[in-house]
């Protein structure tokens, strides 16, 4: 269980990472009663969401706006 939570804490270290190299502009994680989500612009994402986009390779605004597109738009928080 600790390798599989250092992983995922070195892939979500690396994701924001990206985010920052690509001047997106983010905030968090912050854990709620919805999971841990990733304010994203402003567009909040499951922590799972923005890994599964990393790990895809479309961690761009235009990877994230079409994901959002797909599921709704459900975590947009109205800014």
């Amino acid at each position: 269980m600790a390798d599989q939570t250092t992983r995922h804490g070195d892939e979500l270290r690396e994701a924001l990472k990206s985010l920052k190299a690509s001047e997106i502009d983010f905030r968090g994680p912050f854990l709620t009663s919805k999971g841990e989500l990733v304010q994203v612009e402003d567009q909040l994402l499951k922590v799972a969401e923005l890994l599964e986009l990393y790990s895809r390779r479309q961690l761009t605004r235009e990877g994230i706006r079409n994901f959002l597109v797909t599921n709704g738009g459900r975590y947009s928080t109205g800014h």
